[in-house]
């Protein structure tokens, strides 16, 4: 499991079924509709997904250097 989906599961909590428009379920979180944690969630999984690209690109070039000697 990476970080930013545990990191979900314990702030924003697993989803749970609301009710249905439709035939079409309506989910929500526990707490629910609460737009400014959400953003601040993205923006959190943004900067987290982007420090694991980099040191995952950090370690192929490395291992790449390293194969080419």
């Amino acid at each position: 499991m990476m970080l930013w989906e545990e990191w979900t599961k314990r702030h924003l909590g697993t989803k749970r079924r609301v009710g249905t428009r439709g035939g079409r379920e309506i989910v929500g979180t526990k707490w629910g509709a609460k737009k400014m944690k959400v953003v601040r969630h993205m923006m959190l999984i943004y900067d987290i997904i982007k420090c694991e690209k980099s040191k995952m690109m950090s370690r192929r070039s490395m291992f790449c250097k390293g194969s080419a000697i």
